[in-house]
């Protein structure tokens, strides 16, 4: 038996230790929304793109119909949609494999929030929050002792 207080400390509510299990899921939804979010705005950009040549209707400074974008715009809103659309689909699958506990996305999720620190202001706010609750080594060992439990067909 051992004495008294040689075990390990009691989880209290403000401890470092269970963050990860009192985070997880809102840290889960929040990628999913910011990547659905941001497939919208990959399906408009890629839009926009296709539209050249085409036009919008209307008529340019001089008098005449537009025919559209200039050829160059197009294709760097072509490359915004789908570098915005490979991230999107990273946001959702941080977002997944944190609901499901999947190993590989704790570290997955902390790269995709350290990418997502640029994207002012939700993309900032929700890559701050889940540094704070995944990057601490209490949490690596948390998320891995969850998802052991998961993988063993527990809770």
């Amino acid at each position: 038996m051992a004495a008294p207080g040689t075990g390990p400390a009691p989880m209290t509510a403000n401890s470092a230790a269970g963050r990860v299990l009192r985070h997880r899921n809102v840290l889960g939804i929040l990628w999913l929304v910011l990547g659905m979010l941001g497939l919208t705005g990959s399906a408009v950009l890629l839009g926009i793109s296709g539209m050249h040549g085409r036009g919008f209707g209307g008529w340019d400074q001089w008098g005449g119909p537009w025919t559209g974008m200039p050829p160059f715009v197009g294709g760097i809103l072509g490359g915004l949609g789908v570098g915005l659309l490979i991230f999107s689909v990273l946001r959702i699958i941080a977002g997944v494999g944190l609901l499901t506990l999947q190993s590989w996305a704790r570290m997955l999720t902390i790269v995709v929030a350290i990418i997502s620190l640029i994207n002012i202001p939700f993309g900032t706010a929700v890559g701050i929050y889940t540094l704070w609750v995944l990057m601490p080594d209490e949490s690596d060992r948390e998320f891995a002792q969850l998802a052991q439990q998961r993988a063993r067909g527990g809770s």
